[in-house]
């Protein structure tokens, strides 16, 4: 049965179609009818996706345990010896430092406020 292109809509069409015993009527006639979140949301994600996500997902945990043990120690004032030494504080200032730029700089990436970071 030809259908013509005069304006008809997706749906008459498929109707008279039906009508002529070629479709179901309500029935997909091809995959581009089909609404596009039932296409993706039976896709598995690829093994690049799932390994980027867990990527973020340790750099978070990763950066907020540092930061979070750092205030940990400073609120113990436990090992007395490390918090005291003069070599040694220059030094974690400048690693925390580090650790909350690359927390700020991939804030959309990681999910972290970089205003929760600097406070």
């Amino acid at each position: 049965p030809t259908i013509s292109a005069g304006g008809e809509s997706p749906a008459a069409a498929r109707q008279a179609m039906a009508a002529h015993g070629d479709v179901e009527v309500g029935a997909p006639t091809d995959e581009a009818t089909t609404e596009p979140s039932e296409k993706w949301s039976k896709r598995e994600p690829s093994c690049a996706s799932r390994a980027e996500f867990a990527f973020r997902r340790t750099l978070k945990v990763c950066g907020i345990a540092f930061i979070a043990a750092i205030f940990v120690v400073a609120l113990f004032g436990w090992p007395r010896r490390l918090i005291d030494s003069e070599s040694f504080k220059p030094n974690l200032m400048s690693i925390m430092f580090l650790v909350g730029l690359v927390l700020v700089i991939l804030e959309d990436h990681v999910g972290v406020n970089k205003s929760a970071i600097m406070l």
